[in-house]
């Protein structure tokens, strides 16, 4: 809508009976309006709530342009997808910043008073990360939002058909397009559930996890003409929960290995400094040395791989090895249920 009016998404017995191209572009239309309300509430907040539901509605609106491109050739600019990565990345950094904060403030209740050394030490470098972050999300906001905004909007609102006299004026429904998608989504996550066979598995893992979200994505807007389609949703869901705790803690870990050298080196300048001032047998030295942040690191990276334990542990018994048949069963009646009402027919008329 180039006049900036939001544009009503369609309900699911509404869309599934559209014609795709038609279908698609009111459906990524809709998504590009609710991308708008959550940036104007982060820009009135940009607290860590405002900034993940910002995240999760940039990535909806990406997930819908990448499932559906073919339908939607000719509308999504190349600058307008760059445009929207970037945004993705920015309030995605500043996001898991935001995460890894709450996460080590929970922690420290339960941490000896020498291992919060530690703890403090990690918490300074990642605070002083997210204000950071914070900066690179505002300058992205500032130079990317509107005009990816803009581009989408007059490009969404508007496309070109053929209508063959000699046809019968029939065009694919967008229930046969999502049927495709969905069964193409579901046998990807399959495949990529059975290279996940350890908890180091995470590359696997990850990507297993960003199919289940996007087939979740997928589903979500049409889930009331689906069989147990709320169910599909709550699986899928748990799933990418399960697997974004695995990820989140290698990724933690790993940005806890390589800060280890910085806040160690810290520490071991002070005991320098010290030293030299005062010899090593001093009152500033014993205190010095009772900051060593060593316990409170390694107690921390145990913890992280307890939490990556047992995410793995719930992925193996509920997922892994082909364990929730359930889920299949109902993907395929899902699939089956769209591609039968993408057999009807959706015609448009001419004069």
């Amino acid at each position: 809508m180039t006049d900036g009016r939001a544009v009503r998404a369609p309900d699911a017995a509404e869309l599934v009976t559209l014609p795709a191209e038609r279908a698609v572009r009111l459906l990524a239309l809709s998504l590009l309006d609710v991308m708008v309300e959550q940036h104007d509430s982060l820009v009135a907040s940009d607290g860590s709530d405002a900034v993940h539901d910002f995240r999760v509605a940039v990535r909806r609106l990406r997930s819908c342009l990448r499932a559906y491109e073919p339908q939607l050739r000719g509308s999504v600019p190349r600058r307008a997808r760059r445009d929207l990565r970037k945004l993705a990345d920015a309030a995605g950094d500043r996001r898991d910043l935001d995460v890894r904060l709450a996460w080590l403030a929970e922690q420290r209740a339960t941490l000896t008073r020498r291992e919060q050394v530690g703890a403090e030490a990690l918490r300074a470098m990642l605070d002083t990360r997210r204000v950071e972050a914070s900066d690179v999300l505002r300058r992205a906001l500032a130079k990317r939002f509107a005009r990816a905004v803009d581009r989408l909007r007059t490009r969404l609102a508007v496309y070109e058909t053929t209508v063959q006299p000699e046809g019968d004026g029939r065009t694919e429904s967008f229930a046969a397009i999502a049927a495709e998608h969905a069964r193409a989504l579901g046998e990807a996550l399959e495949e990529r559930l059975t290279d996940v066979h350890t908890v180091d598995d995470d590359a696997a893992a990850h990507r297993a996890r960003i199919t289940a979200k996007r087939l979740r994505y997928l589903l979500e807007p049409i889930r009331a003409v689906i069989p147990d389609g709320a169910e599909l949703i709550e699986q899928l869901t748990s799933l990418q929960d399960t697997l974004g705790e695995l990820h989140d803690a290698h990724v933690f870990a790993a940005d806890l290995i390589a800060a280890v050298p910085a806040i160690a080196g810290e520490h071991a300048r002070q005991e320098s400094l010290v030293a030299f001032e005062e010899g090593p047998l001093g009152a500033d030295m014993r205190r010095v040395r009772r900051l060593n942040p060593r316990a409170g690191l390694i107690a921390l990276g145990m913890r992280l791989r307890r939490r990556a334990d047992d995410a793995f542990a719930t992925a193996a018994s509920e997922w892994l090895g082909g364990r929730d048949e359930a889920f299949e069963a109902r993907l395929r009646a899902a699939c089956e249920a769209l591609a039968s009402q993408g057999t009807r027919a959706v015609r448009i008329h001419h004069a």
